[in-house]
C-alpha cells in the first residue's frame, strides 16, 4: 500500500475519497504537523499507487490494509476519512477497535 508521511508525533491515518489519492492530504498534513501529529495518508486498494485487491473491492478489502498499517505502528493511530475513506475508516475501526485511538468520518458514503 502506498503511503505519504508528513510530520512527527501521534499518528493519524488519512483515507481519501473516491477518485482521489493520498496526495490530497498534503495541506491538512501541514496543519496537523504544526499541531504535533504525524499524518500517514494512504492510497486505498485500487487507487493511486496501490494495486487493486485480488477479490472484490468491498469495505473489508479496503479496510484490511488500513488495519494492518494501524497495528504496525508503535502507537494507536487516529483514523480520518472523507466519503469512501470515511466509510473505510468506520469499517476498519468496527472490525478492529483495538487498533485505533479514534475515528473521524467526514460524510461517510453509506451503505455498502
Amino acid at each position: 500500500m502506498r503511503t505519504l508521511v508528513w510530520g512527527a508525533g501521534d499518528p493519524v491515518i488519512a483515507l481519501h475519497p473516491l477518485g482521489l489519492d493520498s496526495s490530497g492530504y498534503e495541506a491538512m498534513a501541514g496543519v496537523l504537523a504544526r499541531a504535533g501529529w504525524q499524518t500517514i495518508a494512504v492510497d486505498l486498494p485500487g487507487f493511486g499507487g496501490t494495486p487493486p485487491p485480488a477479490g472484490p473491492l468491498d469495505p473489508a478489502a479496503l479496510a484490511a490494509p488500513v488495519i494492518e498499517l494501524a497495528r504496525s505502528l508503535p502507537r494507536q493511530p487516529m483514523v480520518i476519512g472523507i466519503s469512501m475513506g470515511g466509510r473505510t475508516a468506520l469499517e476498519a475501526a468496527m472490525t478492529a477497535p483495538d487498533a485505533f485511538r479514534g475515528v473521524v468520518a467526514i460524510a461517510p458514503a453509506m451503505p455498502w
